[in-house]
């Protein structure tokens, strides 16, 4: 496998405990404009993505994990067919509404509209790149195009679609590469690409 050895891929329902923690970063990190809009504070947020990644409903139940020779996590990667993005989304914020407060709950809910309301829909038919996240020592060895390899193989020929942050030059970069381009309008902090 590429630059990264004898990483071997799993799903992240079988992530150990200690993994799914070094993993919540990084899809934080993938996401950081959103997560940032919910003033959650971030290990109330990690505990809940560690918890999530359990749920095989939500949008990071469905995600792939390398881990190294060593059992140290290389990257995560959670995608699925566009047509669940409703209900994996709507998932994934119950699941964190239900960890909190009344009032945080619907601070949640209220900037996870607002943010829904300014970004562009994907595609229907697509296949949707929901998170990746990269372990800093495996950046740059081929782990995003190994994460693309795997999108690639489950849209079964479905063009592939993700949000991605409009201050983030590296991600938009990397997803151009992997021949990806803006769909939609340009003008918002996130934006939308589609490709093969």
């Amino acid at each position: 496998m590429s630059d990264f050895g004898t990483a071997r891929s799993t799903i992240v329902q079988d992530l150990s405990f200690e993994q799914r923690l070094v993993a919540a970063p990084l899809l934080i990190e993938s996401l950081a404009g959103y997560y940032a809009l919910l003033a959650l504070a971030r290990d109330d947020l990690i505990e809940a993505l560690v918890a999530e990644m359990t749920e095989t409903t939500t949008e990071l139940g469905n995600g792939v994990a390398l881990i190294d020779a060593d059992d140290v996590l290389v990257g995560v990667f959670c995608g699925y067919p566009a047509e669940e993005l409703p209900p994996r989304q709507v998932a994934s914020l119950y699941h964190l509404v239900s960890r909190v407060d009344a009032d945080t709950g619907l601070q949640i809910l209220e900037a996870s509209a607002r943010h829904a309301a300014g970004i562009e829909r994907v595609p229907d038919n697509s296949y949707y790149m929901a998170r990746m996240g990269i372990a800093p020592a495996y950046r740059g060895r081929g782990v995003s195009s190994y994460f693309y390899r795997v999108a690639r193989a489950a849209a079964a020929g479905r063009l592939l679609s993700l949000h991605v942050e409009a201050a983030n030059g590296g991600a938009v970069g990397l997803h151009h590469r992997e021949g990806l381009s803006l769909y939609g309008a340009s003008d918002g902090p996130f934006l939308c690409m589609t490709g093969p």
